[in-house]
């Protein structure tokens, strides 16, 4: 079970973009324990939302560095949006473990079963 906080956001939220200072649409994927995570539940926390693909080696290059990151910025909230996994199949909660185990990532791997990232990416 996963241990992320939640916060209600306000009624009537809406999705504004993807630049700082938007609100995000609702993005929602599976975590590593197969719960739902979505990324309105940190409303009112500044995101770092981070669009990997297991392939891809500057995503990995970057994953190895987000914990000493959550050290710098501990008011911020970090999530990755895990797309594909090795051979460019959707990213599953099992490839979410593997990707956080790999990095000794404490903060939220999601999947994005919707390919919301598509738009940012």
């Amino acid at each position: 079970m996963n241990s992320w906080e939640f916060s209600e956001p306000p009624a009537g939220l809406v999705g504004q973009g993807w630049f700082e200072g938007d609100v995000v649409p609702d993005v929602r994927g599976l975590d590593r324990f197969g719960d739902e995570v979505s990324l309105w539940q940190f409303y009112g926390q500044p995101i770092v939302l981070d669009v990997s693909h297991m392939w891809c080696l500057p995503c990995k290059d970057l994953a190895a560095t987000l914990p000493d990151h959550e050290a710098v910025f501990p008011e911020a909230r970090f999530v990755t949006l895990l797309v594909q996994d090795e051979v460019g199949q959707p990213a599953d909660p099992d490839d979410c473990a593997a990707w956080a185990d790999a990095y000794g990532l404490h903060s939220p791997v999601i999947t994005d079963p919707a390919m919301a990232s598509e738009p940012i990416v």
